[in-house]
């Protein structure tokens, strides 16, 4: 057997592994997986919630009402506005509801610093942590609460939906992408614990909460993988919905993804535990889930390289360099043809994989620049897709 055909062997054995070996896996250890009946509280707890927002009024008074409406387990709402140039802070407190507290920070800093300072102050048991944007399902709380009456259970990432979903083109892919992304949560809470939440609707127990570093990104990973930690489980609970619409510009689309593969790099900077078996509970899950993405580039790149050279000495060589040529080709047709009926649906899958990769790769470029801050500041086409 030639070197080239063991690179290439190599190579699609971890791709093979990261996108379908790993959920295969987690679909029979979840059936095996024996797990005894908690003992429950059924005493309904109080929450806090709390929305960070920078420049967010056109959306913050819808927020807070939402939220106070949800139940009466809700003692209070915290709205942080993070530097916000707009009126933010003003929006938050048209309601007038003497549960609403507004602070606001004079410079915006990031997610991870304006928590480090909120949830200290926070009363309740729960503290509920979402986005400015999302809209929540009329009993979402209420179903993010139900799932602590697990004592075993120290957060709960609820569901996000994104509506409107086309079934074809790039936008199509990615969201095929978020369901399986979904299901491997799922899987994962039914083994021990899933490896984040999902930032727009999660919540966790005050008690639990350590601070993160500040200039962290991805808190709904730091904070829930933190809990874990303490020997806490993070479970995802599909019946806690929130609604969002997935960018209809790839281009913001890819922006997003790459700031969120940066700071999955960044993760292991600030938090080197995550990567220590004897140390992290849920390793495999970390590493499977979350590391093995961030180098399927590579391994796509190596196995191009090592079947061209295999193609030289190989008719079978030749027959998979053309295979994996041909499925290039659609994705790159997909990014520039215009939208076709029938053309658009094949395509979607593999230009969303093409795009997902191609934002991993810029996003360990952009964790070897530097985080100065865990600052998110949309840019004019991220703020016109809100609207």
């Amino acid at each position: 057997m030639s070197f080239s055909l063991i690179l290439l062997l190599a190579a699609l054995l971890g791709l093979a592994y990261t996108y379908a070996g790993y959920p295969v896996l987690l679909a029979a250890w979840g059936r095996l997986k024996s797990r005894s009946p908690a003992p429950t509280d059924r005493t309904p707890p109080t929450v806090s919630a709390v929305v960070c927002a920078y420049n967010e009024e056109t959306h913050i008074a819808q927020k807070v009402r939402t939220l106070l409406a949800q139940s009466d387990r809700i003692i209070e709402v915290w709205v942080a506005s993070d530097g916000s140039t707009d009126k933010t802070a003003a929006a938050a407190r048209l309601g007038g509801d003497t549960r609403t507290r507004v602070v606001e920070f004079p410079k915006n800093r990031g997610k991870a610093a304006v928590l480090n300072e909120i949830i200290p102050q926070c009363r309740a048991d729960i503290v509920l942590l979402a986005d400015a944007r999302q809209r929540f399902a009329p009993d979402a709380v209420m179903r993010l609460s139900e799932a602590f009456a697990d004592p075993t259970v120290g957060a709960v990432s609820g569901d996000l939906v994104l509506e409107d979903m086309p079934d074809s083109g790039t936008t199509g892919g990615l969201g095929l992408y978020w369901k399986i992304e979904k299901w491997i949560r799922r899987q994962e809470s039914l083994v021990d614990s899933t490896c984040g939440c999902t930032g727009a609707i999660y919540a966790i127990r005050r008690e639990l909460f350590s601070p993160i570093d500040p200039r962290t990104v991805l808190d709904d990973v730091a904070i829930p993988l933190q809990i874990v930690r303490r020997g806490k489980r993070v479970v995802f609970d599909s019946r806690a919905k929130a609604y969002d619409r997935l960018a209809t510009d790839p281009a913001v689309e890819r922006r997003r993804k790459t700031r969120t593969l940066a700071g999955c790099f960044q993760l292991c900077q600030l938090y080197p535990w995550l990567l220590l078996p004897w140390r992290n509970r849920i390793w495999l899950q970390f590493v499977s889930h979350k590391l093995l993405r961030l180098i399927c580039p590579y391994l796509l790149l190596l196995a191009l390289v090592s079947n061209a050279i295999w193609a030289q000495h190989s008719m079978l060589g030749r027959i998979s360099l053309a295979v994996q040529i041909v499925l290039y080709a659609l994705a790159f047709a997909s990014l520039i043809l215009p939208p076709r009926k029938g053309w658009s649906r094949l395509l979607g899958i593999p230009s969303a994989f093409l795009l997902l990769n191609a934002a991993a790769v810029a996003g360990f470029f952009r964790f070897l620049r530097g985080f100065d801050t865990g600052a998110w500041q949309p840019t004019a086409s991220e703020i016109d897709q809100r609207l």
